[in-house]
């Protein structure tokens, strides 16, 4: 779960299920890695780039968390409400839950897209497990509700 572990790795679709997904990040040619290389002279691997990716993006979460802007507004209209009457989309429309849901177990995230302890304590961030309790995601009471 998060920071790059393997099995969530393959679940993110980074790899085939053949050969596992260390083995597919290292087959793989990363022209972004090399360029990462020249630039700063650091030796990654792929799959330290991927953890660092994904510590990235759980600090980013609990920020997001203790702010209360985890769950963002998505247009009606682009989950395809309502459905359009003509065309190759007509009367499709689109349940995001599944995915977002699916995204949050990957990245080692609550249901309510907070972080979990342990993804935090995984990518190490330590020193946000503390801050848990009041990273709820839900946005923080207006002045009128205090």
């Amino acid at each position: 779960m998060g920071c790059g572990e393997p099995e969530k790795v393959e679940r993110r679709g980074q790899a085939r299920e053949d050969q596992g997904p260390r083995a597919d990040a290292e087959q793989q040619d990363y022209p972004l890695l090399e360029l990462v290389r020249a630039l700063t002279g650091w030796e990654l691997d792929a799959a330290e780039v991927l953890a660092i990716g994904a510590r990235i993006q759980a600090l980013r979460q609990m920020f997001n968390a203790r702010e209360g802007a985890i769950r963002h507004e998505i247009s009606p209209r682009a989950l395809g409400q309502p459905p359009l009457a003509k065309g190759p989309l007509a009367g499709v429309t689109v349940d995001p839950e599944p995915m977002i849901a699916g995204y949050y177990e990957g990245m080692g995230y609550g249901p309510d897209g907070v972080p979990t302890a342990e993804t935090l304590r995984r990518c190490g961030l330590d020193e946000l497990v503390a801050d848990l309790p009041s990273c709820t995601g839900a946005p923080l009471p207006g002045p009128a509700e205090a």
